[in-house]
């Protein structure tokens, strides 16, 4: 099932978008059961790459100003504590850890592309490891609407 790529990036899957509130029901809510699977993939990835741009955005601008926005409450604090403040603050505390877990998890695979990309391209290790992800990876068949296996694209 291999689909042309010419002129763009090749879509990637950020595994950080499962850390996102919204994720789920994005892919919930988006998903084409109507259509043949590939058609229904290359819709959904249409939506994920908007909404990557849109919604997930820039993960170190959401960091930036979650960071003022605590300074801001924390600092609000100093002179008068109030149950709005304290409750605003322990909101934006949890979104801040979020944050960081998805700017962890950006930055685990970007190393590990970064490791491919740049690592010992040469050695049987290398070799090995890479058949063994694209094995695990690859996608060889799928269940259609009928339960019958599909092995190749019928769009």
């Amino acid at each position: 099932m291999t689909r042309g790529n010419a002129g763009r990036r090749p879509f990637r899957f950020e595994a950080a978008w499962l850390k996102h509130s919204d994720f789920k029901q994005l892919v919930l809510t988006s998903w084409k059961g109507d259509i043949s699977t590939p058609k229904a993939l290359d819709s959904l990835r249409i939506i994920l790459k908007k909404w990557n741009r849109e919604v997930f955005g820039d993960v170190q601008k959401r960091k930036e100003k979650l960071l003022d926005d605590i300074k801001r409450v924390q600092d609000s604090l100093e002179r008068v504590q109030t149950d709005a403040l304290l409750a605003r603050e322990m909101v934006l505390l949890r979104e801040f850890d979020s944050i960081l877990e998805q700017e962890e998890m950006i930055w685990f695979q970007k190393s590990r592309e970064k490791h491919i990309a740049l690592g010992d391209r040469n050695t049987s290790f290398f070799h090995t490891s890479t058949v063994i992800r694209r094995r695990r990876n690859k996608i060889d068949m799928l269940k259609d609407d009928a339960d019958n296996w599909v092995t190749e694209d019928q769009s």
